[in-house]
């Protein structure tokens, strides 16, 4: 949405910003703000992809996310 600054990388909405695979298992990393909030339709996908198995991080900050990350690969192993 140029209009609003960004541009959409997934016709999906509510796609975490950074999807990736560990061995067989989904990952989903959505970045916020200290202050940002998701979005319903953020939330409505995270629990669909929870429920199927992702696993889903919201990181506030690159520690956020490379300790989410580091968590969740330790978890499929």
């Amino acid at each position: 949405d140029g209009k609003r600054g960004f541009w959409r990388t997934s016709s999906k909405r509510g796609v975490p910003d950074i999807l990736c695979c560990a061995n067989g298992r989904f990952i989903g990393i959505e970045v916020k703000t200290s202050t940002g909030r998701l979005r319903p339709d953020q939330i409505a996908f995270r629990e669909g992809f929870e429920l199927a198995g992702g696993i889903f991080i919201l990181a506030r900050s690159l520690k956020d996310a490379q300790e989410g990350f580091h968590n969740a690969t330790k978890m499929v192993q």
